[in-house]
């Protein structure tokens, strides 16, 4: 069994394991992709208004505009000219009856 998906929790990311950890602290569950998607669009938005050095949202909607390669718990993140969020999707495959990310 093979399949793709944006986010897992066994992802070696950089930041990945710290943001579960901080997430189970705080909430007292494991985090869905929802959670890990939500936390990244933060970051993301966060960078660019910094970048932007304004709260202007065409200023920051060109600064999305240029994000290239962030680092996030998705992967390096970027969009492409058409708007398009670009980040590697996770390819998991079943060994041993477990996910595991293939390499």
């Amino acid at each position: 069994t093979i399949g793709f998906i944006g986010w897992s929790s066994i992802s070696d990311a950089p930041g990945n394991q710290t943001f579960i950890a901080n997430y189970r602290a705080k909430y007292g569950i494991e985090p869905e992709p929802w959670a890990a998607q939500s936390y990244v669009t933060l970051h993301v938005l966060a960078n660019a208004i910094k970048i932007a050095q304004s709260s202007d949202s065409t200023a920051i909607r060109d600064a999305l505009a240029q994000t290239k390669d962030f680092p996030t718990i998705l992967g390096d993140f970027s969009f492409n000219p058409d708007g398009d969020a670009l980040y590697d999707q996770i390819v998991l495959v079943v060994k041993d009856g477990e996910f595991q990310v293939l390499e």
